[in-house]
């Protein structure tokens, strides 16, 4: 197993509560029943996107620097199948308290770490985390197009980010692979969370009909909203990219992938009265009883 790199996070305040840490300090950082105590995120979205990372789907946090999307992204880790070859790139991520299947790279500069992007899947990985899409999206996007899915973040808002890709001139065939978009948002009480969880569905990659294009007049992508305004929308698993992939992933129908996510999601909930860590009990679920 490679050794790690680590370097020190910086605190984060969302309103008085530190959530200063190591990405990879369970309990005393951001973990799972940190996440559901303070409301950052509910127990249906948590378990959308486990469906959704395990399922292999591209991932993409927004927030600027002070959302928590960062932080939150690192929270995530605990849901990363442990059979994933993960490389997490300029993370700051302690392999040992995941798997031994996720190695932190934290390079010297930029071209290091583009040059190993681009070498990602000589590296034989299953997935890639990338601290700050900002820096290497087309690499990134390059990557997810050869099927190396991944994790990242970006500053941004959610209406305008098929923009702000293009204009840091990822190709459109690599721009089609954006499935899951994350954003952070400050609720009623001034606290930063998790806000809406948009799925992305590309007219070139056939996953919406000729008709729904022409009805809509778009023939690019359309959307299918998960979460908006801190609601989950339960109507959108029927139809839900996310609940497709886990039922194509595991050769079940849809209803069954939909009953799976109330599983999760019930099973997430019940961690606030687990003495576990997150990465222990997410690995609970799927022990045999």
């Amino acid at each position: 197993m490679l050794e790690t790199v680590m370097r020190p996070v910086a605190a984060i305040r969302t309103k008085g509560m530190a959530l200063a840490h190591e990405a990879g300090i369970d309990e005393d950082g951001i973990g799972i029943k940190t996440l559901l105590r303070t409301r950052i995120v509910d127990s249906r979205s948590l378990a959308y996107l486990w469906m959704a990372i395990e399922s292999n789907l591209n991932v993409l946090i927004l927030g600027d620097g002070l959302s928590g999307g960062r932080p939150f992204m690192y929270s995530l880790f605990p849901l990363i199948p442990p059979y994933d070859r993960t490389i997490a790139f300029d993370c700051h991520a302690k392999n040992s308290r995941y798997h031994e299947n996720l190695i932190s790279y934290v390079p010297c500069g930029r071209h290091e770490v583009s040059g190993a992007l681009k070498s990602a899947r000589e590296l034989l990985a299953n997935r890639i985390v990338v601290a700050d899409l900002e820096k290497f999206s087309r690499e990134v996007f390059s990557c997810a197009n050869w099927g190396i899915p991944f994790i990242s973040t970006m500053a941004g808002e959610e209406p305008r980010i098929v923009d702000s890709l293009k204009k840091k001139r990822v190709p459109a065939n690599s721009l089609s692979m954006l499935d899951v978009v994350v954003s952070m948002g400050k609720a009623d009480d001034s606290v930063w969370r998790v806000n809406g969880i948009s799925e992305y569905l590309w007219f070139s990659r056939s996953e919406y009909f000729i008709e729904e294009a022409v009805a809509s007049k778009n023939f690019e992508f359309r959307t299918n909203c998960v979460l908006a305004g801190g609601k989950f929308n339960s109507k959108s698993l029927p139809v839900s990219k996310a609940m497709k992939a886990y039922s194509d992933l595991n050769v079940v129908g849809k209803k069954e992938a939909v009953e799976e996510f109330g599983r999760r999601s019930a099973f997430l909930a019940g961690s606030l009265d687990s003495n576990l860590p997150s990465k222990e009990y997410i690995d609970s679920y799927f022990e045999i009883k």
